[in-house]
């Protein structure tokens, strides 16, 4: 399953071992969003269209629209509905509550809902924590006098609006970009080869064993044959905290030989965050002479977030279950863009299931 780097290749994996501590990679610092297809990468507005084609109606906004009917579009009328309404469509029952507006049960649901265990179960419901979300950034908006996309759009290049959420604002920058003709704007450049790269990337490991005791840092490289999965840290042991004052020095991982400390994922044409510019690169010179552009560094706590999403997918495969947004906060440089996102990116294109249709970067 494994095979050790041949004598051949021993100089090679030398340099790759030293070049995982000499590396240093300058990437853009805002990547833009984009959408893999079998042959050929698109930008993001390629994309828009083409979800656009699957949805039965798409909202058609100007400038003029308020932010009010824009944020609050999917809550299905909720700011008119009454308290009744909303638990007989969600809950099939009113819970003995009274009628009052969903905005003024809003402003003080414990004196409407006593009972805590219900409390709890109407307010951590989905449909109640979107609609407060949107409710709020109504508000908070108006207050401001931003009632139309055409005075979001002033405020949001003034920098006017930074205490309204992220999600608050994608909604409103959707809409905004429907509204100024951004979604008909001609397609990027086509990337051909991008989607073959990243799908096929090579998998390699670097372990720790005695046979590298008294070379290389007492770490190898081990690369994992073409087309074979690799063998990572299970979810108990990426779930296992890092602890400055114990000296760690990798995990047995069943058919891995030596003690795992990183996994290095590498693509023929780099990764999206790169823009796939690979062959525009010059040539990197360093003190190990390996040029590591394309690889990315897959540590335990990269993989703990992959477990995280797997986790959660799987509940929205099986049970239709609504899958919450998450980010990954940690100090600048650590990988959560180059080394994060490459790994997801290629584990939701190898997730096993046909149910998964689509996987947009």
């Amino acid at each position: 399953m494994l095979r050790h780097v041949g004598v051949a290749a021993r100089r090679t994996a030398v340099l790759r071992c030293r070049a995982l501590w000499a590396h240093v990679g300058t990437f853009p610092q805002a990547p833009i969003p984009l959408q893999l297809s079998r042959r050929t990468v698109f930008h993001s507005t390629q994309a828009l269209r083409s979800v656009r084609s699957y949805e039965q109606k798409t909202p058609q906004w100007t400038l003029d629209s308020p932010v009010k009917e824009v944020l609050l579009e999917d809550s299905a009328g909720l700011s008119d509905m009454s308290l009744h309404d909303f638990l007989m469509k969600h809950f099939g029952e009113t819970f003995g509550s009274p009628c009052v507006s969903m905005r003024v049960f809003m402003g003080n649901p414990s004196f409407f809902l006593r009972d805590e265990s219900l409390l709890t179960m109407v307010t951590e419901s989905e449909p109640y924590r979107e609609y407060k979300t949107m409710r709020e950034g109504v508000d908070r908006l108006s207050a401001k006098g931003i009632i139309s996309l055409r005075q979001w759009e002033s405020a949001a290049a003034a920098n006017e609006v930074e205490d309204v959420g992220a999600y608050v604002r994608g909604v409103l920058n959707a809409a905004l970009a429907i509204a100024t003709g951004i979604s008909n704007a001609p397609s990027g450049v086509e990337i051909d080869g991008a989607y073959d790269a990243v799908f096929n990337a090579r998998w390699s490991y670097v372990v720790r064993s005695d046979e590298y005791d008294k070379k290389w840092l007492g770490m190898g490289v081990l690369d994992v044959a073409p087309g074979e999965q690799p063998h990572l840290w299970s979810e108990a042991q990426a779930d296992v905290p890092y602890d400055p004052k114990e000296l760690w020095e990798g995990d047995e991982v069943p058919d891995v030989s030596g003690k795992l400390v990183m996994a290095v994922l590498s693509s023929e044409r780099g990764w999206p965050y790169g823009f796939f510019q690979r062959n525009e690169m010059p040539d990197t010179s360093t003190l190990t002479e390996y040029d590591a552009a394309c690889d990315a560094y897959i540590r335990r706590e990269n993989l703990r977030v992959w477990h995280i999403v797997k986790k959660w997918l799987g509940m929205w495969m099986e049970s239709g279950r609504v899958v919450r947004p998450f980010i990954v906060i940690g100090t600048p440089g650590i990988g959560k863009s180059f080394a994060t996102g490459s790994l997801l990116l290629y584990q939701l294109l190898h997730y096993p299931s046909d149910d998964l249709k689509v996987v947009a970067y």
